[in-house]
């Protein structure tokens, strides 16, 4: 079963590609806007390696790892989560948000290198020494309240674990169905990214041993995962194209119109 396309995925294949072909568009057409330089670049990596994921995400459709498409999957929702709160920070504070962000990174580079004892920096020309990565920890630490720096270094830039985020999202971040695709699809997701499913992997070797109805189960699932592919790409294209202005809402609607077209078959 996970050598062939389900007809979930083949019916919604020709919409995932023209999605694809827009997100890249749209990432192309993009342009830093002076004063927000910094803002701009941050939002178009989550934006780039989103299209990145969603075109792994096709690769695997096309060949039947429908299964393996579902951990990508995951991931781009976790971008969309991502993306979505740094857009939101970014409107309430520029100079804050970017500051978290880059903060949490080297944070979280720090945290790697002390959980190795910091060995092999020596190896690699141009690394910064223990001295001076602690100097940073320290800068770093000296902007934020304890609290503050410990949520940091725990969850990211948000300060939020990724079910927190998805509430604020629904609640501030002008959208809804954050939490209802964490909880319905993260989580079951994830199980499959731990290799802790059995299912998963029963209904490739021995379906019937599964359910008499393995085939729906599974059509089921691709159906969902493909939505949820959709419904983030389309949702990150309709941001940048709202806060870029880069006037692609006729290809927004051509391509909902072939989505539900495709829904309908």
């Amino acid at each position: 079963m996970s050598s062939a396309r389900s007809e979930a995925a083949n019916c919604e294949l020709p919409v995932l590609r023209k999605t694809l072909r827009l997100c890249e568009d749209a990432l192309s057409a993009v342009s830093i806007r002076p004063g927000a330089d910094v803002a701009d670049r941050l939002v178009k990596a989550f934006v780039a390696k989103a299209t990145r994921t969603l075109k792994a995400i096709i690769l695997l459709y096309e060949r039947g790892l429908c299964e393996e498409a579902q951990s990508l999957v995951r991931i781009l929702f976790e971008l969309h989560v991502n993306c979505s709160m740094v857009i939101l920070m970014l409107h309430q504070d520029m100079t804050d948000a970017c500051r978290r962000l880059l903060d949490s990174v080297m944070l979280a580079k720090i945290k790697q290198q002390r959980a190795t004892h910091l060995r092999g920096l020596e190896a690699a020309p141009g690394a910064p020494s223990r001295q001076v990565m602690e100097k940073k920890e320290g800068a770093i630490a000296s902007r934020y309240t304890p609290g503050e720096c410990e949520a940091l270094g725990k969850h990211g830039f948000s300060g939020k674990n990724m079910e927190q985020r998805c509430r604020t999202l629904d609640k501030r971040g002008g959208g809804t169905g954050f939490s209802d695709t964490y909880n319905v699809v993260y989580r079951n997701f994830s199980r499959n990214v731990h290799s802790t499913d059995i299912v998963e992997s029963l209904l490739n070797v021995d379906p019937p041993l599964v359910s008499a109805r393995a085939g729906d189960l599974v059509e089921s699932r691709d159906q969902v995962a493909c939505d949820v592919v959709l419904t983030i790409a389309l949702s990150m294209v309709d941001a940048l194209n709202r806060e870029f202005g880069l006037g692609l809402d006729s290809r927004l609607t051509e391509v909902r119109r072939l989505r539900m077209r495709a829904a309908s078959q």
